[in-house]
């Protein structure tokens, strides 16, 4: 059996070659890698690494720098046993060839896809059991020391990619008739991601269902004043319907 290199940027940058981790602690070579690694099996220039690791002012031969910042992550890899062509030289820059080596954020694209075809053949507790390993394949804020980078927008697209597959997998739980399962869960979510609507939406739902209809109400004023005093603008008209379903007991446990 070969080497297992793992590498997750679902979180901060981590890398392990059989179960051993690799530290990698330098601000360069972390950006340098991260970058690579967005864009696994591509070529990414070296000028797109320079504005990935300086903000600012550049030294004098930034090129020299990533080379250098780049043979150092190649001797980390190799002296724990990794292919000594993983991250390869092309011009015009550099690229990690993947190959057998395994990444968090393919591994999402696959489960998302096992889950996609589950539930195109009706089978939505297993397409449920894809979802919830997705998720939990994030180990927090996605490269958070490389936020105010040129990374930003790869670093977006994948925080708003969890919350998707998070809404889908409350939606699936939901519509399994899980409303008390996922009440703590989604009343958390909601404290730290203020405002984002769904999650909102979907614990209304969760709590009207599990007999507390005078909590979910309560849910959707909150929201409400919040969207008013922070947006200037009332909830969704989604919302707002869902809100006279259940004052009206038109919406009613299960």
């Amino acid at each position: 059996m070969g080497v297992v290199v793992e590498f997750g940027i679902l979180g901060p940058l981590v890398v392990r070659v059989d179960g051993r981790r690799v530290e990698i602690t330098a601000h360069r070579e972390i950006a340098i890698l991260a970058a690579l690694l967005c864009r696994a099996d591509q070529v990414v220039s070296t000028d797109q690494l320079v504005d990935v690791v300086w903000t600012g002012d550049l030294p004098a031969n930034p090129a020299n720098q990533i080379a250098i910042c780049v043979l150092s992550l190649r001797r980390k890899l190799v002296s724990f046993g990794a292919p000594a062509d993983l991250i390869a030289t092309q011009p015009p820059g550099y690229l990690v060839q993947l190959g057998d080596a395994r990444l968090d954020t393919r591994r999402v694209q696959s489960l998302t896809a096992a889950a996609t075809a589950a539930e195109v053949a009706g089978d939505r507790v297993e397409a449920l059991a894809h979802l919830r390993t997705a998720v939990d394949l994030w180990r927090g804020p996605v490269l958070p020391s490389l936020a105010n980078t040129s990374l930003a927008p790869e670093i977006v697209r994948w925080e708003e990619r969890r919350a998707a597959l998070f809404d889908r997998r409350v939606q699936l739980e939901l519509d399994l008739g899980r409303h008390r399962d996922v009440i703590g869960e989604l009343s958390a979510v909601v404290a730290e991601q203020g405002l984002r609507e769904r999650p909102r939406e979907q614990l209304m739902i969760a709590l009207c269902r599990a007999g507390r209809p005078s909590q979910a109400l309560s849910v959707y004023r909150v929201t409400r004043k919040m969207f008013l005093d922070e947006l200037g603008i009332e909830p969704s008209s989604q919302l707002r319907r869902l809100y006279e379903a259940i004052r009206s007991g038109a919406l009613r446990g299960a």
